[in-house]
């Protein structure tokens, strides 16, 4: 757990015996960083679910010997590749070339600012230019490591902020949008359906009776009061529909389960 002490004062490892074999297994394959994070991920114990069970927690309430998966907040860079992929917009290749490569050592300094345009690509998270002084909001609200420090762990700290970011961060709200825009891209589909398809996208799993039931009622509410509160009588449906179902995404967005490894 003291990942950055490994000396007398640090905590001793759980699984001594695994860390060996690591070792030895990361030597055999070539010193590949990639296969040896390939064969933690594709383990039985990686694997598991964070299911509670009363005889494992007796003896192990800690979950030192790995019994379940603890329950985790996606760190910032799956959590931003999550919010692109639902929205439709993932690139999954790599940019050419990044912002920082074509400034001069004289510009790289602490009064350095990105763009809005610079940082706001579609690739995946690992890809964002990293300014040292200027960290893009998404990062620094969502715990990302100090890029001037040599950081082991990171924090996972719970702030308002983060809430407030799904709430009112206009980069989110577009993202939402585009999710929206992506449901309605099927005009088969009934509102019942929609909504399944948005649980599975988001969370993976097919929405509880009465969670359906809520969101069902509010489309129908929503598309009475915008019926009634137009002067003209001349409602523009796809608009309406775009409106609430970005709301829907949004707030879904905003669920702590999006944001949880169970």
């Amino acid at each position: 757990r003291s990942v950055d002490n490994f000396g007398t004062t640090g905590e001793d490892p759980s699984h001594p015996e695994l860390l060996d074999y690591l070792a030895t297994e990361f030597q055999r394959d070539g010193w590949s960083p990639k296969r040896l994070i390939r064969r933690i991920v594709l383990s039985r114990v990686y694997q598991l679910e964070s299911i509670y069970q009363s005889e494992n927690n007796q003896l192990d309430p800690d979950n030192r010997f790995l019994w379940r998966q603890n329950a985790r907040r996606l760190e910032v860079e799956p959590l931003r590749d999550s919010i692109l992929a639902v929205s439709g917009q993932l690139d999954r290749n790599r940019p050419e070339s990044s912002p920082i490569a074509g400034m001069k050592d004289r510009e790289l300094n602490s009064t350095v600012r990105l763009s809005v345009e610079q940082l706001d690509l579609v690739q995946r998270t690992i890809y964002l230019p990293i300014a040292r002084f200027h960290l893009p909001e998404v990062l620094e609200t969502f715990d990302f490591a100090d890029p001037t420090m040599v950081v082991g762990k990171r924090n996972a700290r719970t702030m308002a902020s983060q809430q407030l970011f799904f709430l009112n961060s206009p980069w989110l709200f577009k993202k939402s949008t585009e999710a929206a825009k992506r449901l309605l891209g099927q005009p088969e589909l009934t509102n019942s359906d929609r909504m399944v398809l948005a649980f599975r996208r988001f969370n993976g799993r097919h929405p509880a009776a009465d969670e359906l039931a809520v969101l069902l009622e509010y489309l129908e509410a929503g598309s009475i009061e915008t019926a009634v509160s137009d002067d003209s009588k001349k409602k523009n449906t796809t608009v309406e529909k775009l409106v609430l179902w970005q709301r829907i995404c949004q707030a879904i967005f905003a669920g702590a389960e999006f944001r949880t490894v169970q």
